[in-house]
């Protein structure tokens, strides 16, 4: 293309053209100037074209998607997520969100070249678990994902990338089945004597009365508590049996 070097003409961008040029040879040229001159002959087409657009980084692969996390830590030494409990995250336009194992959270998310990613000032709701390596397990999570820097998206597999580390996820789809197992529904006081037994690993509550208890095999129990927040009077009254248990509530 010579529309910088074309005699009488003057390329504006957002057009596609057709030109007509006559090549003149120049004698003697300067050691660093062309042999050729191109002047214009006729100016065939002119046609407006559209933009160029570079897709959005985030409808490359992760806008719409969630996933689970596995570990986290250093790449030589990860530190696998605790038995029972499960790190969330969902890319929803340019915001994320997703439960850190305890509380759900929520930010900003700024997409730029080169699978660069960053994450705004988290927010998140303020529900204190009973259990500490929980409680601590999350707030390590959380401070992984404000340094976080860039991504690596490898079919079902996704690297968050951070200064001493990495987070590494799975697809939410690859473990859609530990939740399709139907429910087992019993009375409030059969739910409490499982309660009592100490095989639950998790309960969530809702403002309906309902309560779902996941147990550490995987089996899930659905009750109705007789008043709100009965479930966690179950759980203070159970004691020792009761103390590495999660709750959530809606």
């Amino acid at each position: 293309m010579f529309y910088g070097q074309i005699d009488g003409f003057t390329f504006e961008p957002g057009y596609e053209y057709e030109l007509r040029v006559q090549e003149t040879e120049v004698e003697n040229p300067p050691v660093d100037a062309s042999s050729l001159t191109v002047t214009l002959v006729e100016l065939v087409s002119k046609t407006a074209v559209s933009p160029t657009t570079e897709a959005r980084p985030e409808s490359s692969g992760l806008l719409g998607t969630s996933w689970v996390l596995e570990s986290f830590g250093p790449s030589d030494n990860p530190t696998a997520v605790l038995p029972n409990t499960e790190i969330t995250l969902t890319f929803d336009d340019a915001q994320i969100n997703g439960n850190a194992g305890c509380n759900s959270y929520f930010a900003d998310a700024t997409f730029g070249e080169d699978g660069s990613l960053e994450f705004g000032m988290m927010g998140s709701t303020l529900m204190a678990c009973l259990d500490n390596d929980v409680m601590q397990q999350e707030s390590d999570y959380w401070s992984a994902l404000a340094q976080v820097s860039s991504y690596s998206l490898a079919g079902n597999q996704l690297t968050l990338f951070f200064p001493n580390g990495t987070l590494e996820f799975v697809a939410a789809t690859m473990t859609e089945s530990s939740h399709e197992e139907e429910a087992e529904v019993v009375d409030w006081e059969t739910a409490v004597s499982i309660l009592n037994s100490g095989e639950v690993a998790q309960i969530f509550q809702t403002h309906s009365l309902d309560v779902t208890l996941t147990l550490a095999d995987g089996r899930i129990i659905q009750t109705v508590e007789p008043a709100i927040d009965d479930i966690f009077t179950a759980v203070q009254a159970c004691g020792e049996p009761c103390v590495k248990i999660i709750m959530a509530t809606e």
